[in-house]
């Protein structure tokens, strides 16, 4: 992964450059040679002052990536020395948990915090989709899966995904309570023209017993096969692998965003208003 891809401007470019003592063109060379070593960058003091510090003279430069890429290096941080995370229970409501090594795992994968990062920024100022659609209206958006081309089908299975992980790790209050009938999830897996068992395998994952966080369960399962859809459609492409691996992930990812939310997100600041 070169410095291209991880989404920095050339602002934040002169930021950290400006913070660590060196130029812009050293440190581009530096993160193209080494570029994982951009999480070291997001723990120096100067970096974290800049993005977090509302009195720091290079606050109002800072892209919402990199603010947001610091507070998921901090909450991975956090996961280093804690013994529980606290889990969803209701509005308001949270239990210690103490199964932290999963969000550990997850955590320790540069790429996983760069796609936290994306994920929280990309809310923050929505890009326009392929097709018409109601960015945040999850049967609006599925709708348009049976008429669009594959490049734009793609885009829109990836799109889901966000939205589903985005409203159960960082909305949770407002998702966590609200079950999903079987007959909407069967309409919104429909355009995946999965087999028939493996339909059949994910409604019965809506029809068993209750749950204390049943929408919750609802963006996992949902959110996972949207994932899943998106990077088989795909070639072997560095996208791709990082879309499946969150899939095969997507409960240790929602975990870490509940923490990271619960922790430094002030709700009133996030992307509300959801439909479905």
């Amino acid at each position: 992964m070169g410095i291209k891809q991880f989404g920095l401007s050339d602002t934040d470019l002169a930021v950290l450059a400006t913070a660590v003592g060196t130029t812009v063109t050293q440190l581009e060379s530096d993160l193209d040679r080494r570029p994982w070593s951009i999480l070291d960058l997001l723990e120096h003091p100067e970096v974290v002052a800049a993005a977090l510090e509302p009195d720091d003279p290079f606050r109002s430069q800072v892209s919402s990536f990199l603010f947001f890429a610091v507070l998921a290096q901090q909450a991975a941080n956090d996961l280093r020395t804690t013994s529980f995370v606290n889990e969803w229970a209701g509005p308001r409501q949270r239990l210690p948990v103490f199964d932290v090594e999963p969000l550990r795992e997850f955590a320790e994968a540069p790429a996983r915090v760069v796609f936290v990062a994306r994920l929280l920024a990309a809310f923050t100022h929505p890009a326009d989709l392929p097709v018409p659609a109601n960015a945040l209206d999850i049967e609006d958006v599925t709708a348009w899966l049976e008429v669009s081309g594959p490049d734009d089908r793609v885009t829109l299975l990836r799109h889901l995904g966000d939205l589903a992980l985005f409203r159960a790790g960082v909305l949770a209050d407002e998702t966590g309570p609200h079950s999903m009938h079987p007959d909407i999830v069967e309409r919104l897996l429909r355009p995946l023209h999965l087999g028939e068992d493996d339909l059949i395998a994910l409604l019965d994952l809506f029809s068993g017993p209750g749950s204390f966080a049943p929408g919750i369960e609802a963006m996992e399962n949902l959110g996972a096969t949207w994932y899943r859809a998106a990077s088989s459609a795909e070639d072997n492409t560095r996208a791709a692998l990082t879309t499946s691996d969150i899939a095969s992930r997507f409960r240790p990812a929602r975990r870490f965003l509940n923490h990271l939310a619960d922790r430094y997100l002030d709700p009133g600041a996030v992307t509300i208003g959801f439909s479905l």
